[in-house]
């Protein structure tokens, strides 16, 4: 299973994201499970990214030198949206 996740607006420096309710309750709980797994996968490439952007960049300027207090929040929502479809978010 190759659960999309899709954009579905963006605020600020957060996106949101949707995922379709696959029709039963077993292909929604695979859905859970994938949704999981790649939410752990974003967060290791966003820690290893942050790390070598820290490692490589001159910190000169306000931005660089505080990079390294930058982090990741991450909410999951599961329920039915305003147009009446299940979704995670």
């Amino acid at each position: 299973m190759n659960v999309p996740l899709t954009p579905q607006e963006i605020e600020g420096d957060a996106v949101l994201l949707d995922v379709r309710y696959p029709g039963t309750e077993e292909g929604w709980q695979k859905v859970l499970d994938e949704v999981g797994q790649k939410l752990a996968r974003f967060i290791d490439v966003f820690v290893k990214r942050q790390g070598m952007t820290i490692e490589t960049t001159p910190r000169g300027c306000g931005i660089c030198r505080n990079s390294d207090q930058l982090g990741m929040k991450l909410i999951v929502h599961a329920g039915v949206d305003l147009r009446g479809h299940t979704s995670s978010s």
